[in-house]
């Protein structure tokens, strides 16, 4: 049966990554999801509707120094979004045929 419903941006760009990594279409990949939470009990995020766990702060560090900057979710998220929006850049201006 064909659903059309709308996902947040940032889930559905971890569900096309994950299907990629898996080699499975992205269907595929989110009926399997669906499956899954529907035979599991109770609310799969956890508890609360609409919660979800944090995502893990990431800390660069050299091997016997001790951590540099600690980039907290909203730190990692913007860069992502402005690595993702150079990249999309480059591919627009690679398009008309003009260096950056």
């Amino acid at each position: 049966m064909r659903t059309i419903f709308d996902l947040p941006e940032p889930i559905f760009r971890e569900a096309k990554a994950r299907a990629a990594r898996e080699g499975v279409k992205l269907k595929e990949l989110i009926v399997r999801y669906i499956e899954v939470g529907l035979r599991s009990p109770g609310v799969p995020d956890g508890g609360e509707k609409g919660h979800r766990e944090p995502l893990p702060t990431a800390i660069s560090r050299e091997a016997g120094k001790p951590p540099s900057k600690v980039l907290g979710n909203r730190d990692l998220d913007a860069l992502l979004e402005e690595d993702e929006f150079d990249r999309y850049q480059r591919t627009i201006a690679s398009a008309k045929g003009v260096d950056t």
